[in-house]
């Protein structure tokens, strides 16, 4: 499952489906050691599908805000805002090597 259509799941359905697929993938593991599986790409797509849930999970609780870009390039990319980010102070030394890079660039 992707990530945009995790994204449509509340909170608690979406650590359900985690949950889910962590039973899921236990189960496979199981099945794994007593030699009636052979087909092991299911550890993968499990494994992905329950990172993909705990970022979006992450992405919810922080309030990030996942906007689709509509460019020609590439339409499939999106961007990411994030109120959060966005309000820390920068440190010092980021904001010199910035500073450097603007001044490199003219």
């Amino acid at each position: 499952m992707e990530a945009s259509e995790l994204r449509q799941f509340s909170v608690e359905d979406l650590t359900n489906r985690v949950k889910q697929w962590r039973e899921e993938l236990f189960r496979a593991r199981l099945k794994k050691m007593g030699s009636e599986m052979k087909d092991v790409s299911v550890f993968k797509k499990l494994r992905h599908d329950i990172a993909r849930g705990l970022l979006v999970i992450g992405e919810k609780k922080r309030g990030v805000t996942v906007a689709k870009q509509t460019g020609a390039a590439d339409s499939s990319k999106a961007a990411v805002t994030s109120p959060v980010l966005e309000d820390k102070p920068v440190s010092k030394t980021k904001a010199k090597k910035a500073k450097t890079e603007v001044e490199d660039k003219t």
